[in-house]
């Protein structure tokens, strides 16, 4: 038993007194070293071994899952992934996969999801087809608009109703 006050209550927290920060290094070392008895006594060690099925667009598997493959091969060479490229979703609660990388989130209630990042997107029109169709208001207005590309103009407007295409990068071609 320790005769040393470590915390001190503040409303519905705990704050760290000055004897507890001095004995903080010590409890993580002893924290560390309990980690290692643990691996030791167990016979385990700590390599990433086994197998995951990753599942994304064909784009985001041309562009960005060759770099992360390269990257987790490096870090944890017993490690195998099979990879999935196809724009379609697969079900990852019937198994089809394993991790999915996608751009919507999912509807599945038991899936457990992580945002790493918002994406980008950059509209592309000639001058003339400017002139021509004209430049929308809204980013809603892109529903009406000819595109190319693995996503559609509902889904861009879906997903930012509210936003004005001023608020995202664009280049127009003069």
């Amino acid at each position: 038993m320790l005769s040393v006050t470590i915390f001190d209550r503040a409303g519905r927290g705990l704050i760290l007194t000055e004897a507890g920060g001095r004995l903080l290094d010590h409890a993580r070392a002893m924290h560390e070293a309990a980690d290692r008895i643990s691996l030791t006594a167990s016979g385990e060690n700590q390599s990433i071994e086994g197998r995951a099925c990753i599942t994304a667009s064909e784009v985001m598997m041309a562009h960005t899952m060759p770099n992360f493959a390269q990257s987790l091969q490096d870090t944890a060479s017993k490690f195998e992934i099979d990879l999935i490229a196809d724009d379609d979703l697969r079900d990852l609660q019937r198994r089809e996969a394993d991790i999915a990388i996608r751009h919507i989130r999912p509807t599945q209630p038991d899936l457990i999801a992580h945002l790493v990042t918002e994406p980008t997107a950059r509209l592309y029109a000639a001058t003339n087809y400017i002139e021509r169709r004209g430049r929308p208001k809204r980013l809603a207005g892109l529903t009406t608009h000819d595109s190319s590309g693995s996503a559609t103009p509902p889904a861009w407007s879906a997903s930012s109703p509210t936003k004005t295409p001023s608020q995202f990068p664009r280049r127009l071609h003069q």
